[in-house]
């Protein structure tokens, strides 16, 4: 029905500026001949018998709305005899050449005949055919250049038309291509999360299943810290990013579950100023960063690990450190770090959200022990969750 509707509205609107524009053109012609032949200055005779000014002009308008009227089927000849096929183009000009002819005979025999019935002129053969014979001897040829001009006009607005399609086609390509691209990184970035939540969840529950033997309590605390974790889980999965508050509290209940594990062995300190929880950080990006600190921290300490986590604006960026008191990282192992399932996918999940914007850093403090610093672009998270 819409379709119906809009290319009635078309078909109208193509009618409406072809009439309006040889209207145009029959005024002008109009305004030329009262110029010339200004009121009662000149007598204007046709075939012995005196017309006005206005009913010479009158004579004259018949041709511009036969051009007008014709103009639709010299543009359909144009398609359906069109220079752009296969055809031999030798072939295709003299086909229009031919029917130009034609259109010029036919025109200016019909023109003739209404200019007489406008005027008042009494119709005599022989002195219409002697009027008909005088117009093709005068303007046949303009009305043959008519059909070509008219012809030409057609093939421009059928190129515009194609140009335009091409483009608005070229126009949606773009944006479905766009939409396409970002449902693959939105899947791909799902697809990292999901590969994060397994291996976290792996790791804890072998930590629970070590404990439920020596110590059921601590592995009965661990599973309840765990829900809510997961819950949390559950509440984000939806969600790239989150505010570093959120991000901050998720964390704190997966050291809940390590504290429970080490106990006095393991210290965290948080130095984070208040007015940066509102930043936006990827889901889950600190919990492998704090993992791969408590792992190194305390492998092989009998005193207290200590997990420092900073974040900082600093300019346009926002900086987040996980700093431990441990060996530090030595050369072989900082590869084989950045290669681990945890800080490998944070690499690829950064990579995805921020492009050449970020930077994942993997160096050894000064006081001794490993760092794992990240930079990102400050942005403040549209939602801020306080719950």
């Amino acid at each position: 029905m819409d379709s119906t509707i809009k290319f009635t509205d078309r078909f109208w609107f193509s009618w409406l500026i072809i009439i309006g524009f040889w209207t145009l053109i029959a005024m002008l012609e109009t305004f030329q001949i009262y110029l010339r032949f200004l009121p009662d200055e000149y007598d204007i005779f046709v075939e012995g018998q005196k017309i006005s000014w206005f009913q010479w002009a009158l004579r004259n308008v018949p041709g511009w709305y036969i051009l007008a009227f014709s103009t639709p089927a010299i543009f359909k000849l144009g398609k359906l005899y069109s220079f752009e096929d296969e055809r031999n183009k030798l072939t295709t000009f003299l086909i229009h050449l031919s029917i130009s002819f034609i259109f010029a005979v036919l025109y200016l025999a019909l023109e003739s005949l209404l200019a007489r019935l406008i005027t008042g002129v009494p119709i005599n053969f022989e002195l219409f055919w002697g009027t008909y014979t005088n117009r093709l001897k005068v303007a046949f040829h303009l009305i043959v250049t008519s059909y070509w001009a008219i012809l030409g006009a057609g093939y421009a607005i059928n190129f515009y038309s194609k140009y335009h399609e091409r483009k608005t086609q070229a126009a949606k390509f773009e944006l479905r291509s766009s939409k396409l691209e970002t449902q693959l990184v939105k899947a791909q970035l799902d697809s990292l999360k999901m590969q994060l939540h397994p291996h976290f969840l792996f790791n804890t529950l072998h930590t629970i299943s070590a404990l439920i033997q020596d110590n059921p309590k601590i592995a009965r605390d661990m599973i309840a810290d765990l829900s809510e974790l997961l819950r949390f889980t559950l509440d984000a999965v939806e969600r790239q990013t989150v505010t570093l508050k959120k991000e901050i509290e998720i964390t704190k209940l997966y050291l809940d579950i390590e504290q429970l594990r080490f106990k006095e062995k393991l210290k965290v300190d948080f130095h984070i100023s208040a007015e940066d929880l509102a930043a936006s950080v990827p889901s889950f990006i600190l919990q492998p960063l704090v993992e791969n600190a408590i792992k190194h921290g305390i492998t092989g300490k009998k005193e207290t690990a200590k997990i420092e986590i900073k974040a900082s604006r600093i300019n346009d960026d926002l900086e987040i450190l996980v700093a431990d008191n441990g060996k530090g990282f030595f050369e072989q192992q900082v590869e084989k770090v950045s290669k681990g399932i945890g800080l490998n996918n944070t690499k690829s999940r950064l990579e995805q959200l921020y492009g050449s914007k970020h930077k994942l850093i993997i160096e050894n403090s000064k006081e001794g022990g490993g760092v794992i610093r990240i930079v990102i672009p400050y942005v403040k998270e549209k939602v801020f969750d306080d719950n």
